[in-house]
């Protein structure tokens, strides 16, 4: 139903102009380590590395902005899968294109399930969620301290997902035009309601360089997370640790 509105507004004239596109390369490294000696087996430590060259094409539409995200090559290298686990399946084939929407300022997907089609969808998602952070303070000075708090719903391959975060920000420089934030951040989440309950808190950093409209020139973020799953087959619940790295930059 969504494309034919789309495809209804456009006709119409209801669309922008799209924007000319933003190139990026998106770079992820993230790990996880699970104990899974409640189901009689020993730690699982996967590591994965990725990086994604991504174009985004913007156009504002009714009081909301519309991202077309073109993924044009990602290389994503695995350690410490299971055998069970193909690495060429968590890649996302060139030319693949993921549709978002900025609505009342925070970022979503147009399609429900698309960031769960594969791990390295989810890593592209995370970059360019770094370009767009919600609830930006607008016409902050160097010096300037503040505190927010942000929600998001996610909808991943175990269930449907909230996560909360209470950032930290302070204003430490100007380049150029534009400022420089950084921010330190506690948080928490939940999954539930598919094949298993995870909950877990988690803390990091986040460092961008934003200017006074438009997405972040560049961008990155480290965090922590400990979680617990259950699992109505597991006799215990099975204790997870998740680190992440995602740094974006802009390609000239």
């Amino acid at each position: 139903m969504l494309p034919r509105i789309l495809l209804a507004a456009a006709a119409l004239g209801v669309l922008g102009t799209p924007a000319e596109p933003l190139r990026y390369k998106i770079e992820v490294k993230s790990g996880q380590q699970m104990d899974m000696t409640s189901l009689g087996q020993g730690a699982i430590d996967i590591k994965l590395t990725s990086s994604s060259w991504v174009s985004i094409t913007t156009r504002d539409s009714a009081g909301q902005q519309l991202l077309h995200v073109v993924i044009d090559s990602t290389t994503l290298d695995a350690v410490g899968l299971p055998d069970a686990v193909d690495p060429a399946m968590m890649k996302v084939p060139n030319g693949t294109v993921l549709d978002l929407a900025i609505v009342a300022g925070k970022l979503q997907p147009l399609t429900p399930g698309a960031m769960g089609t594969s791990p390295g969808m989810g890593f592209v998602y995370a970059g360019v969620a770094l370009l767009y952070p919600d609830k930006m303070r607008t016409g902050p000075k160097v010096g300037d301290n503040w505190t927010d708090t942000v929600t998001t719903d996610t909808t991943t391959a175990i269930g449907k997902g909230t996560s909360t975060q209470v950032r930290q920000w302070k204003a430490i420089a100007k380049e150029g035009e534009a400022m420089v934030l950084d921010n330190a951040f506690t948080g928490t989440m939940t999954i539930g309601g598919g094949m298993a309950d995870v909950s877990g808190t988690s803390k990091g950093t986040n460092h961008i360089t934003i200017g006074s409209k438009g997405p972040a020139l560049k961008a990155s973020t480290e965090s922590t997370t400990n979680m617990t799953m259950s699992i109505p087959s597991a006799p215990a619940p099975i204790q997870m640790v998740s680190t992440n790295g995602v740094t974006v930059t802009p390609i000239k």
